[in-house]
């Protein structure tokens, strides 16, 4: 459970603002089974909205996505991550949606996401949490899981397709180009690059071997529009149908990776990579509509900036009024509700609803760098409510750090019992943990620490080779038969 809560909350932290329909409940509910399916998934259409890009998602799904782990045979068993049918497709926007108060509202939106990751630094780990007994064994303990984890780690990757249609022109046939690639795998070898499990856990070289399959990239000068993302999988059923820059070609990547910070007669990460052969084409018909397409994007990101700096010079004035019409009062107010946004051991009374809307509104209205400040002198003044022992950078006493690790995701984590956390018992977690120990060779009283060498002046922390055995590259006229063929080997 200690494991299955550290790579549920990673799967819902970073995972879940990109696609729909995915419960954090079930998700951790499948992973202490050791197990997790997930069909159909669909892919938010507005998650790269904040880019601000001239183009947008249109539809986009993984048909299947699946993670095997168990943490009791961590040293025995890879850590699998299977992903099949991955569909996007991507259109330009042919109008820019944006309204002046929309656009205000994506710069207000972009300035409380900056405060929003101001704060997760401030409340990240102190110095004091970081040297401490506990803080220590849990850092470790988190390095040791990562490490174990990713060096056995298996990956495949199966029918990627991500097309992007021009619809500038309102024809009934558009412009499109795609990236596609059959098969992607990623996994853990030998010195020959042999697949093998690595059960040495006290080897200081680690081998991975990335293969792939069929990766190729076309442009279609006319094609039909495509509204459904699944019909994106026709194309690996009809590959000569399309029009390719850059005909499907496979490959691998080698890699040998070294932690052993004594040894400098070796690099790092040497890296080496091969294609059997690359054959690269352009049609007339082909490179006119791509400077089509490429003129259409740049004008819908001139006419975007244009609307944001507006919007941003419209921001800006508000902003600047309001800090100068700010009274005393108000800093107080600011001040006196934020520190309920600090309150996790209930020392203050909750943020009403009615507080939570007058905050925003402050916030929304005042510049980014007045409300460091006014967050800043909140923070201190909690310190000082506080007292000695205390630590407002955890949000959390001193004392309570033993009892927080009764908590079975909190200990991963560094949550407070008052989470919504399993409670369990004392000796069952011990238990887990210690049999999760043994599964990754884990020493929680093993205090030493690697010093890290002078390293030599011309020491080469990566290496890269690349080999290339056939490359052709071919001009093609209107009626695609070539105009210059060119071939190297």
């Amino acid at each position: 459970m200690v494991l299955s809560g550290f790579v549920a909350g990673f799967i819902n932290q970073y995972f879940s603002q990109y696609v729909r329909n995915v419960d954090p409940k079930n998700v951790a509910t499948s992973l202490m089974g050791g197990k997790l399916s997930l069909h159909n998934v669909e892919l938010k259409t507005e998650a790269l909205d904040f880019l601000q890009l001239p183009i947008e998602v249109h539809a986009g799904k993984i048909g299947r996505m699946m993670l095997s782990l168990s943490y009791t045979r961590l040293s025995t068993e890879p850590v699998t991550v299977v992903l099949k049918d991955i569909y996007l497709i991507a259109r330009n926007r042919t109008s820019v949606a944006y309204d002046l108060k929309e656009a205000c509202n994506a710069v207000i939106s972009a300035k409380l996401a900056k405060l929003e990751n101001w704060q997760k630094k401030q409340l990240s780990p102190s110095p004091t949490e970081k040297n401490n007994r506990v803080g220590k064994e849990k850092m470790k303990f988190q390095e040791k899981l990562a490490l174990t984890i990713l060096k056995n780690l298996q990956v495949t990757i199966e029918n990627i397709h991500i097309r992007f249609e021009d619809h500038s022109n309102g024809g009934k046939f558009v412009p499109c180009a795609g990236v596609c690639m059959k098969q992607l795998t990623i996994c853990t070898t030998d010195a020959d690059f042999k697949k093998k499990f690595d059960s040495n856990h006290q080897s200081k070289i680690h081998y991975k071997l990335l293969e792939f399959k069929d990766l190729g990239v076309y442009f279609n000068p006319k094609s039909n529009r495509i509204e459904r993302s699944e019909l994106l999988g026709d194309y690996f059923e009809h590959i000569s149908e399309y029009k390719h820059l850059v005909s499907p070609f496979g490959g691998y990547l080698r890699a040998r990776l070294s932690s052993d910070v004594k040894n400098t007669s070796e690099p790092k990460l040497a890296i080496s990579c091969g294609f059997p052969s690359l054959r690269v084409s352009l049609a007339k018909e082909q490179y006119r509509s791509c400077l089509d397409m490429l003129l259409s994007l740049s004008r819908t990101r001139s006419r975007i900036d244009e609307i944001l700096k507006k919007a941003k010079n419209s921001v800006d004035a508000t902003e600047e009024a309001n800090s100068k019409n700010q009274s005393k009062s108000c800093q107080e107010r600011y001040i006196l509700i934020y520190k309920k946004n600090l309150n996790t051991q209930g020392w203050l009374s909750p943020k009403t609803e009615a507080e939570e809307k007058e905050l925003l509104e402050m916030e929304q209205g005042l510049k980014y760098e007045a409300l460091i400040s006014l967050r800043l002198t909140a923070m201190a003044e909690v310190r000082r409510q506080l007292g000695p022992g205390k630590d407002l950078m955890l949000r959390e006493d001193s004392e309570a750090e033993e009892s927080k690790n009764k908590s079975m995701f909190g200990w991963v984590f560094g949550r407070s019992n008052k989470s919504k956390a399993p409670h369990v018992l004392e000796s069952e977690l011990q238990r887990e943990r210690e049999s999760l120990y043994a599964s990754i060779e884990f020493n929680a009283n093993d205090n030493s620490e690697s010093e890290l060498p002078n390293l030599p002046k011309n020491y080469t922390h990566l290496k890269v080779e690349f080999r290339l055995v056939e490359f052709s590259l071919e001009l093609l006229s209107d009626t695609w038969s070539p105009l210059i063929t060119c071939l190297s080997k």
